[in-house]
């Protein structure tokens, strides 16, 4: 797994991460669906200004429908998956989910950085403040799968080795 984090655009990038990873990201607010595909980068659904249905307007998911955020967990689900998807929220905020990648782009620093610790945490990364911390001071993207089940405590030498070789591979 790899994170990264620009302060200057406010956006995270998350390399080899479960697509299930992006309600959180979704949950308590309101959006739209650009576009879907499937595994097989078959379309599902895309946005053509005119809504799910022909002759409906654009339906914004409001941030109170967990049933909408349902549907998209029955997507992930379903036998042929999903693999792609592009969200835009009310105040131009996006989430792109594809190819095992997440970005997300959010104007509020605080909301991007809660939410995204709680992800990495519930991926296994107990020191995601401290990744986020570094990612944000250093500009580099972390390579970090060596960390995955370590606390605070434990990471000692392997939070250096991980800082110096993704410093190595940044270059």
């Amino acid at each position: 797994m790899k994170f990264s984090y620009s302060k200057d655009k406010n956006i995270i990038v998350v390399d080899s991460i479960n697509i299930l990873t992006i309600l959180n990201f979704l949950r308590e607010r309101s959006f739209i669906i650009e576009e879907m595909r499937d595994l097989d980068n078959n379309l599902i659904y895309r946005d053509d200004g005119k809504g799910f249905l022909k002759d409906d307007e654009v339906i914004w998911i409001d941030e109170n429908q967990g049933i909408e955020i349902n549907s998209i967990i029955k997507l992930i689900w379903s036998k042929n998956g999903l693999g792609t998807l592009n969200v835009k929220f009310s105040n131009n905020d996006f989430l792109v989910y594809s190819n095992n990648q997440l970005v997300v782009y959010m104007t509020d620093q605080n909301k991007l950085r809660d939410l995204t610790v709680e992800m990495l945490k519930y991926n296994g990364l107990f020191i995601s403040n401290l990744i986020w911390d570094i990612c944000e001071i250093t500009k580099i993207t972390l390579s970090l799968s060596s960390l995955l089940g370590l606390d605070y405590n434990e990471v000692g030498d392997k939070l250096s080795k991980v800082f110096n070789q993704s410093k190595i591979i940044n270059e």
